[in-house]
């Protein structure tokens, strides 16, 4: 809406008026820490289709089902009708892509590929690390009076914002245990109302100085049916709630035919989508 263009507008001219202030350093960190966001962002919403920056692209046929009248009144005698009586229907099909699915031989030939370029653990090694920083990163939003262990034993008495930041925090260590290419991941998309699952075939992330910011890691992913990987950032996934973001074993060690079996037969998985 105009509201909140002209806010986000607002909010963006405070931030390049402030930071005139700071050194050449800090202006540059900030610049690099805008970009990460925006990027994660948008490579996400790429890997969708859904970048409200980009037209939406749908590859392959549409098999038409039934047409219904959804409104307007349908007339023979087009000469006097109005145009705001004019018929408008609505049908479904189903959308059929012609790319190929990815196979059951293709996403285990994906999976070992991450193994060797990210690491059997992906950046499970970096969770320790994060986990140890937590305190120090959330020292300056705790309540006066508070020390940092008091708040963290007791983070129902703190601000909504220590609460906030901790939950993200810990999700975040929980992200880097589990993401590992070929586990399995299912989480909730809150733009289809659905749950969405695919088997991890890679995971990548910033420099290590950016370890504690979600926005810095992200992963792709295989879902049955689908001809290339998704992407999302943990920013997206540490928002979620703990019980939404759920991983299994999937092909973590090695080929497992009952996981297989989903990608093994491409003409089951044709997607059917409402239009």
């Amino acid at each position: 809406s105009g509201a909140s263009r002209s806010s986000i507008l607002s909010l963006a001219n405070r931030v390049l008026c402030r930071s005139l202030v700071l050194s050449a350093i800090e202006q540059t960190e900030l610049v690099n820490l805008v970009q990460m966001e925006f990027e994660a962002i948008s490579e996400e919403l790429d890997s969708r289709n859904a970048n409200p920056l980009r037209p939406k692209e749908i590859d392959g046929e549409i098999e038409f089902g039934a047409t219904t009248l959804y409104s307007g009144i349908e007339s023979d005698d087009e000469t006097h009708r109005s145009a705001f009586l004019a018929p408008l229907y609505i049908s479904t099909g189903t959308h059929r892509y012609s790319e190929a699915p990815i196979g059951a031989d293709q996403l285990v030939q994906m999976v070992q590929r991450a193994k060797i370029r990210d690491g059997t653990e992906g950046f499970a090694g970096r969770a320790e690390a994060v986990e140890n920083q937590i305190k120090t990163l959330l020292r300056d939003a705790v309540r006066q009076g508070t020390t940092i262990d008091q708040a963290m034993a007791n983070p129902g008495e703190q601000s909504a914002r220590f609460r906030y930041r901790l939950t993200k925090l810990r999700n975040l260590v929980r992200v880097l245990r589990n993401a590992k290419p070929g586990r399995t991941i299912s989480f909730a998309d809150n733009s289809e109302n659905d749950t969405v699952s695919g088997t991890i075939t890679r995971v990548s992330a910033k420099e290590a100085q950016y370890s504690a910011l979600p926005q810095s890691y992200h992963l792709e992913f295989v879902r049955p049916g689908l001809s290339r990987p998704e992407k999302v950032s943990f920013q997206r996934l540490v928002s979620l709630p703990k019980d939404s973001v759920v991983f299994g074993e999937g092909l973590e060690h090695g080929p497992n035919q009952r996981h297989l079996t989903e990608f093994g037969e491409p003409s089951k998985y044709a997607i059917p989508s409402k239009f």
